[in-house]
């Protein structure tokens, strides 16, 4: 049991871990990140989506080299469009 293994390993009280894991904002956040991930469309895991646009083709690339110099352009990419957006509003 999960309490169990984190008050072994971390000291954290089983009660209290419980009571947070059931909680009602705890349970929003899941759901909410059970939303994000239906609308992208997530295969499985491992997936990499760079800001909720791009998803990586894992099956598409030939090795882990490929991906990293992909995510980087994609998160490359993305920053310099919200810079530049930014921009324009505070101008």
């Amino acid at each position: 049991d999960a309490a169990r293994c984190y008050a072994r390993i971390a000291g954290i009280n089983p009660g209290a871990f419980l009571a947070t894991a059931r909680s009602f904002a705890v349970d929003m956040k899941i759901r909410a990140a059970d939303a994000q991930v239906a609308a992208m469309q997530v295969p499985g895991t491992p997936c990499i989506v760079v800001n909720g646009k791009y998803r990586v083709n894992m099956d598409s690339l030939g090795n882990n080299d490929e991906l990293i110099e992909l995510v980087r352009f994609l998160v490359t990419k993305e920053s310099i469009h919200q810079a530049s957006g930014v921009a324009r509003i505070h101008r």
